[in-house]
Formats: structure tokens, sequence, C-alpha cells
């Protein structure tokens, strides 16, 4: 009797410790609505308010407990960014690449108006740093949970319909987004989402906002964002390796 009244008192007190533990946790959904865009419906970097790096603008964009990483460059052929950009725009109707800041699925999650923009073309990658967070909130711990994700307008068009540049999807070709975590230099895990799948009969191009699982990646201090497509010439993705993200989730916990 004596052992099994042990017994329940450490069991009591093992949920008393997990209950204590959750208590600890912090949940953030970041939506970009803390943005400001001013009247443009984008921000790219192209307003040079970034930190002039080897010929590159660097901008920390930040939105409650994360920062997003941007740059912005210009050439004789103009101005270009890559990494992230965070917009407003909704044009679900014109293809091609002046287009390049829309939703396809119109808004941002949930009819909300911003979004982040994620773009990285062969080589190049996109970057959310995760520990952001007011300092005097211990933040040992971070546990992404899941994140919105979609198609922007001018890849979904030039999936659906090819363009000087890219071909039009056909049975066997696919689009992925690849989100890696890390913690300083080591990879903590890994998740990967078609955006457009037209393997084994399917002929899916991605249009609404989606709920993707990050619970694979572990405990990362930043989430490293890549493409992968069926479409390439020598190496080089062709598919606009572009993606639209919102409601990143995050736990924050000091166990």
């Amino acid at each position: 009797m004596r052992q099994l009244r042990l017994w329940m008192v450490a069991g009591l007190l093992g949920l008393v410790v997990t209950a204590c533990e959750k208590e600890t946790a912090t949940v953030k959904v970041i939506d970009f609505e803390d943005v400001d865009l001013a009247t443009e419906g984008f921000f790219n970097g192209s307003d040079k308010s970034g930190t002039l790096v080897n010929g590159s603008y660097l901008t920390f964009i930040k939105s409650s407990s994360v920062e997003l990483v941007n740059e912005y460059a210009e050439s004789e052929w103009g101005g270009f960014w890559k990494g992230f950009a965070v917009s407003s725009m909704n044009d679900t109707q014109t293809p091609g690449y002046e287009n390049q800041y829309s939703s396809i699925a119109g808004s941002g999650a949930g009819s909300s108006l911003n979004f982040a923009l994620a773009y990285a073309s062969t080589g190049d990658s996109a970057v959310i740093h995760l520990n952001q967070i007011n300092s005097s909130e211990k933040t040992d711990v971070i546990r992404p949970k899941q994140m919105m994700i979609t198609n922007s307008t001018y890849t979904y068009f030039t999936l659906r319909d090819g363009n000087a540049f890219s071909q039009k999807f056909e049975s066997g070709d696919w689009f992925r987004i690849i989100v890696r975590g890390f913690d300083q230099t080591n990879e903590t895990g890994k998740v990967e989402f078609y955006l457009a799948d037209f393997r084994e009969g399917k002929s899916v191009i991605v249009n609404e906002w989606t709920t993707v699982s990050l619970t694979a990646l572990g405990t990362p201090d930043r989430l490293v964002i890549t493409f992968d497509s069926s479409d390439k010439s020598a190496g080089w993705i062709n598919t606009p390796a572009y993606a639209c993200i919102d409601n990143l989730e995050i736990s924050y916990s000091d166990n």
C-alpha cells in the first residue's frame, strides 16, 4: 500500500511539473500585419534603408518575434531583391513578373492583408531568424509549430501556362519549397511541401493557403528556405522560385 501511495504521489508530481513546463511556453503567431508597407503595398528593400554590405543593402524585416532577411541591389538592368519581401498585393488575374508580389489566394491567410514573400533562385536561400523575442523573456528552446503557404500569382500562372523561360507543367513535373531548421551551424530537421505536383497522376497547383507542419524541424534558431523544381536547365531552376508565407506559429520556452 505504501508503494502504491508513493507511486501515486510521484505521478501527481509529474503532472504538476508537466503543467508548469507547458505554462512557461509562449506561443506566437507571426502574421506580418505589423510591417509598414507605406503606399506601395510591398516592401522589398528598394528604399535602401538597409546596411550596405558588399554592394547589397541588407535589411532585417522585424515582425513580432522574428526577423526576415532581405537583400536589395541594383545593376545596369535595374534593381532586384532576394530573400524576403512583405506584401499586401492581391492581384490574382495578371500573369508575369510585373505581378511578382501578389498571392494567388487573393489575400493573406484568413483574409488578412499582409504576408511574407520568399524568393530564392538557384544557390540562394530565404532566412527567418526566430530568436528576436523580448530580452525579458527567457527563450532557451524555440519550436516552430506550423505555417501557412501558397503560391504567388506569378509562379501559379507560370506553372499552369508556361512562359518564355519556364515550361507548362505536365505529367511527372513538380515544384517544392524546402524548409530547413538550423541551430547555429547544426541542421535540426527538414520539411518539404509541393507547391505543384504532377507526379503519379496528380495535377495539383496550390492556389489557397495551406497549413504545413514544422514540428519535424525540432528546436532551431532560424529557418532557411530553398526551392527545387523538375524544370531545370544546366542545374538552374526555371520555375519562378517564390512562395507566399503567413501565420508562422512558434513556441518559445525555457525548457
